[in-house]
This record gives C-alpha cells, structure tokens and sequence, in this order.
C-alpha cells in the first residue's frame, strides 16, 4: 500500500509539472512493451480466415503442425511475415534448413519466427531457440526452462507479468517449450520426437550447443498446463555466476553521445568476457535502446522499483557493480556497501577539473574535489578516459586502482575520400555545456572572421546539440543538421572539423570520430587533451582564438596540407583505438575491480571476526 501510494504521488507531480503527455509516456516506457491478449472469438474468427497456406520453394523455416490444428496454422498465415516458410505434419516431410516444432494448441504472434530467426543470426554453436509463451489472458506462462540440481525441471515466470525485467533479455536456458527452432540436420540426429522439447534441449547441450530463449519471440498456448515448482532466485539464469551489475544516469543512446558509445562498448564487452550484466539505468526507462540491449543478453532493469529491495534480493548473485559518473556514484554507492556489493567507478571525466576551467570557483571546485574523492576512495578501481586525469587522480587523490578506458569508435573506416569535392565546416556534438559553449563562441566570433578569408564557407552543426543553439540556424553561413543516424556522408563531404572546446574534461569522442572518417581537425589544447594528438602531424591544436581562425584557414586551403594531417590522423586511431585496444583496456579494469573487491571482501570479513 506504502509502494502504491508513493507511484501515486509520484504520477501526480509528474502531471502537474509536466502534463498528460508525458505522464503517459513515461509509464508505456517504464512498464515496457504490451503483451496483447487473445479472446477465443478473436481465435475462432482467425480459425476462419479463408487465406491459403503460402507455398515457398525453398522454405528457410519449415514449421511441423501436429494435428490438423486449423487456429494454430491460421495464426501462422498472419505472423509469418518475411520468412519462406512451409507447414508440414512431420520432420520426414520437411525441406527447410531450421524446423520450428510446435506443441497443439500453439499460437504464434506477429514477428515470432523472425526473432528466433535472429538468435541463429547473432549466436554461432546455437542449437535451439525458444519462445517466450503466453496465456490467453497475457500472463507469462514459460520464460525458458532450468533443471535443478535433483532433476526437477522449472518454468520460469509461470503465472507472473511478462513485462517483468528478467523474462526480457535474451539468455542461455535448460530448455524451452511450446515453440522451438532447431536445425533440421542436428534435430534428424538427435532422434527425439518433436514433442520431447526437454529431452531435445538435453541432447543438443550434450553435443555442444547452446539453447536460447528469445522474449521477443511471442506465442499463446491455450492447452492445460500444471504449475511446476518454482526456480530459486540463483535459478533465474543458466549464466548468473559471475554477475556484474552495472548504473549510470540512463539506458545508452548509442547514436547520440560519445559517453552512451563507450556504455553500450562496455556493457557488450563485459558480456562478452563471460560475465551475466545487469544494466540499472537511474531513470528506470526501457526504450528501442533497452530493447536492443536485451537482445544482446544484457539484462536492463525497467519499471517501479526500489534499488534498496532490488539490491536486497539479489544482491548476492553479484560480483561486483560498476557505476558510472559522480552523481551516480553519489547516490547508488552507499546502498551498494549496505548490501555487500564491491564496486567500481567510471568517471566520464573529473568533474572539478572541468568546473574549475568554466567558473575558476575555487569553493564550488573544492566542494566537487570532495565528492570525487569520497567517490574513489570507497570505489575498488576507478576507469578513466583520459591518461590526464589518470595521472591526476594519483597525484592529487592518492588512488592508485586506475585504469585508462579509452573510447571506442563508432566503426572504424577502411578508406576515407580525400580534398577534392569536400567543402564546409563541421562540428558535431551533445548538449554538454562545453559542446554548447564550443559552438556558440565559434559561430559568433570566429566563424564571420574565417569568412572574411575564405569566402562563402558553411559550417554544419550535427547532434543534440542543435537544440540548444536553435538561435544560430537564421544565419546563411551554418546549417543545423540535427540527430543524424548515419554521420559518414557528413564527415566525408566536409572539409575540415572544427572542435573549439574552451572548458572541459576527458577525452572528446567527436575529435577521434572525425580522425577515424579522416576529416583533419582544428581544436584546443582542452579538446587534444589526453589523446596524444601532435600539432601539424595529426591535427591542428590553437593555443587562442586568432591561431584557431590561421589553422582553420590554412588547414582549408592548403590540399598538401590536408593530405599529410588526413592520413597521420587516421594511422593515429587505428593504431590507438581499435577493438582489440578498447577489450584489453576493459579485460584489465575487470581484472582490478575483481581483484581489488577480493581483497576488500576478505578485510571486511577479518574485520567482523575481529582480524587483523
């Protein structure tokens, strides 16, 4: 009741402060996608629809119907939309390369065979691929299957909400029911009837492969079904040890910022080194981002819930946390050491060190130093971007658990165009207030000086970051391009990027993205900071406005010029920022965290039986 009435309360300010609208939508995003229920006169019309099976020569998919089930064969007319397909009555009979094994009285939903089509797609040794099943009244009725350790065989979710975060992500299981995707050559092999899912699951596992349960994938089954016992909370997933539950301000946009790059970059990997992620975003929201993640196995926690009840529940499958920027830090990290969770920090950059180059506040920097130093000091290894505030944390904090994490590139480029044919200027960027300050003072004051040199030169401004300079787009001499999702045709039509940071911290993404598309970049000795940039070799680096306007025009008109810094800036990021490069540097900060939460765990416990 408590719980309730906070929500209440919670909506209701939400309302008054900002309308309906979004009040709405932020209860569709909290509560995840809706499950649609099925009424049995809405089956029995569907029965009757008088479509014909369709015919595909060489099926991809062929479905086995037991039975002559004319609700389950009409559901699949309407939610097989761009697969070949075939329905026959027995694998003997079937042609396709996958077979999908329906239970009687199965239906499938829209985009059912499709979703379990990608879990072959992404996952290499996949054996089998399971839907999430459904009661006609849009409870859960199987989410996958364990067995435990006596044999016992558990559904998960049976009778519970299927928005729920845990039946929401792709995931390693025992088994799966009711609807199944296997290889028609593995499944021939096997000699299991195709009613036998269990037993199928068992023998693909024996063989080496892998069994997967697809949440996207949704069916209806509308036979009885007996509750089995249920799982313990351990059981929630075949590959819950090790865990690592990692937070920061909000699901990653991986298109929008260079920090939601890294998160989605680092969450992927982390998963990818054998570890269970769980992505706590602080504002509890799901959205295509969060959906993207779970198909990617990554657990994202979504909806109404306590940090404190969640950490107290289970806590303990947890190795580690991880969180990521000070105000996180701030507010998630003491609940985290009540639970008995080790954690890591990962600063986007130092917070007194960005706020002392725009206000020079010596008490608002020395209050901001504070915090961070709370914040490192309680933390097991702390994770930088910049090999500056690395150096920094040692020499000023006394920390000595740190790891440079450089960021990752969108996708690095094999070729790049050259001069010719390019024109204008570029910038790119978020609403961080450096980014707004950056271009606000290029556009105003500097921009009309380049033009006096070079003549009718455009500056396009991508990103966020449009928003917040909406004022600007009037003028004839810059275009507000807005989000873009494909920034490729923009860093190869421009000429040169211009990045004129005058505060700030960390590593600036936008600078090594540019490199990467080999556009030759104009910045500051703030924007090179912590790159290892060399001025006139991989970039031009001005040390005041007047030089910025010299390099910017240099830097356009000279093709010789151009060509030297286009080719050293692009040798510069493949060697420095490659995959292989971002995956050591997180292997060695998870190696840090783990060894240094071992070490934490073992005082802590010396302490309680009065060690030394």
């Amino acid at each position: 009741m408590k719980r309730r009435l906070h929500l209440l309360g919670a909506g209701l300010h939400l309302w008054r402060e900002q309308g309906t609208a979004v009040l709405i939508q932020r209860y569709l995003l909290r509560r995840g996608p809706a499950v649609p229920r099925l009424s049995r006169f809405r089956i029995f019309l569907t029965s009757l629809w008088p479509r014909a099976v369709p015919v595909s020569r060489d099926p991809e998919v062929s479905i086995i119907l037991p039975g002559n089930d004319r609700r389950s064969l009409a559901s699949i007319i309407h939610s097989v939309r761009d697969t070949k397909y075939e329905v026959v009555e027995s694998a003997a009979k079937a042609s396709g390369r996958l077979l999908l094994l329906l239970r009687r009285d199965i239906l499938l939903a829209t985009g059912c065979v499709e979703a379990l089509l990608d879990v072959f797609a992404r996952r290499p040794g996949c054996g089998a691929a399971g839907a999430k099943v459904l009661r006609p009244d849009g409870r859960l009725e199987s989410a996958g299957g364990i067995i435990g350790s006596e044999g016992t065989t558990s559904n998960l979710g049976e009778g519970g909400d299927p928005n729920r975060p845990e039946y929401n992500y792709v995931r390693e299981v025992d088994f799966c029911t009711g609807a199944l995707l296997v290889p028609r050559e593995v499944f021939v092999e096997s000699e299991v009837e195709p009613e036998h899912e269990i037993d199928l699951c068992l023998e693909l596992r024996r063989r080496g492969r892998t069994v997967w349960y697809q949440p996207a994938a949704h069916v209806y089954h509308f036979g009885k079904k007996e509750r089995p016992p249920q799982p313990t909370v351990r059981a929630r997933d075949r590959s819950l040890d090790p865990a690592v539950l990692v937070i920061d301000h909000q699901v990653p946009m991986s298109d929008r910022d260079a920090g939601s790059l890294f998160m989605t970059r680092f969450l992927q990997t982390v998963a990818a080194s054998g570890y269970h992620v769980v992505f706590w975003p602080d504002n509890l929201l799901r959205g295509k981002y969060g959906a993207a993640l779970q198909q990617e196995g990554i657990e994202v926690v979504y909806g109404p819930l306590s940090f404190e009840h969640f950490v107290q529940t289970y806590g303990r499958i947890f190795s580690f946390a991880v969180v990521c920027r000070a105000t996180m830090a701030g507010k998630y990290m003491p609940a985290l050491r009540r639970a008995g969770i080790p954690a890591g920090y990962i600063a986007v950059d130092l917070e007194h060190v960005r706020e002392e180059r725009r206000t020079h506040d010596q008490r608002l920097v020395e209050a901001l130093k504070e915090r961070e130093r709370t914040i490192v000091q309680a933390a097991a290894c702390i994770g930088v971007h910049s090999p500056v505030e690395a150096q920094l944390l040692r020499d000023e904090l006394a920390v000595d658990a740190v790891v440079e994490l450089p960021l990752p590139l969108t996708q690095p480029r094999e070729d790049s165009p050259g001069v010719e044919g390019r024109s204008g200027l570029l910038f790119l960027g978020s609403t961080h207030q450096p980014n707004v300050d950056a271009i606000r003072h290029f556009a105003e004051q500097l921009l009309p000086r380049v033009r006096e040199r070079l003549g009718d030169v455009r500056l396009n401004i991508a990103g966020d970051v449009c928003a917040a300079v909406r004022d600007l787009g009037g003028s004839r001499s810059l275009r507000l391009l807005g989000h873009v999702d494909d920034l490729s045709h923009c860093f190869d039509e421009s000429r040169v990027f211009v990045a004129p940071m005058r505060f700030g911290a960390g590593i600036k993404g936008k600078i090594l993205e540019a490199m990467n598309h080999g556009i030759p970049v104009v910045t500051t000795p703030i924007g090179a900071e912590g790159i290892g940039l060399v001025h006139g070799e991989t970039a031009m680096i001005a040390e005041n406005d007047d030089a910025f306007v010299d390099h910017v025009v240099e830097l356009y008109s000279n093709a010789e010029l151009w060509r030297k810094i286009h080719l050293a800036s692009r040798r510069f990021v493949q060697e420095t920022s490659s995959e292989r490069a971002f995956r050591d540097a997180v292997d060695r900060f998870l190696s840090c965290l783990s060894k240094q939460a071992a070490t934490q765990s073992r005082s802590e416990k010396q302490g309680a039986s009065g060690g030394v």
